[in-house]
C-alpha cells in the first residue's frame, strides 16, 4: 500500500477518534432534543473508521470500530435511553479503538494481543443491535467470557 494511502489514513483516523472522544463528552450533558442526532454523528464516524482500518487492512482497529459501532447503533435505536454506563461503556470501547490504533502508529501494525472486548450489545428480539430493558444500578456489565472474580 503505498505511503500516501497510508498518511491520508492516519490523518483521517485521528480526525474521526478526536471527533468520536468530543461527541461522547458531549453527549454527557446534551439535551433529550440534541441526543439523536450527535449519536448519529457519533455512528458515521465509528462506521467511517472501521471502513478505513477494514480498507487498509489493519484488521484488529477494524474490529474494535466494529463493537464501538454496534454500541452507538443501539443508542440509534433508543437514544431516550442514553444514560452514563452506555456513555461509559462507549468510551471505554473508544479507548479499545485508539490503542490499536497507537500500537499500529507506534509499531507498524497492529498486534493480535490488542484487547479488543467482547462487549454485550443490546439486542431487541431479532438480534439487532436496540434497544432492551435498562440494567438496575446493582448489575455489573456484562462482558462475553469473562465473569467476575467470585462468579462460577
Amino acid at each position: 500500500m503505498s505511503e500516501s494511502v497510508i498518511d491520508i489514513f492516519r490523518e483521517e483516523a485521528r480526525e474521526h477518534l478526536s471527533a468520536l472522544e468530543k461527541g461522547f463528552l458531549d453527549l454527557e450533558t446534551a439535551s433529550a432534543a440534541a441526543r439523536r442526532s450527535l449519536i448519529d454523528s457519533l455512528f458515521r464516524h465509528a462506521h467511517s473508521l472501521k471502513g478505513d482500518a477494514k480498507a487498509v487492512g489493519l484488521l484488529p482497529l477494524k474490529e474494535a470500530a466494529q463493537i464501538l459501532e454496534d454500541l452507538l447503533d443501539a443508542l440509534r435505536a433508543a437514544p431516550d435511553e442514553t444514560n452514563p454506563e452506555r456513555i461509559n461503556q462507549g468510551l471505554s470501547q473508544l479507548d479499545q479503538v485508539r490503542a490499536a490504533f497507537e500500537t499500529w502508529q507506534h509499531a507498524g501494525r497492529v498486534e493480535p494481543s490488542v484487547p479488543t472486548p467482547n462487549v454485550d450489545v443490546p439486542r431487541n428480539a431479532t438480534g439487532e443491535p436496540g434497544s432492551v430493558s435498562p440494567r438496575t444500578s446493582d448489575e455489573q456489565p456484562r462482558v462475553r467470557g469473562l465473569t467476575p472474580s467470585g462468579s462460577p
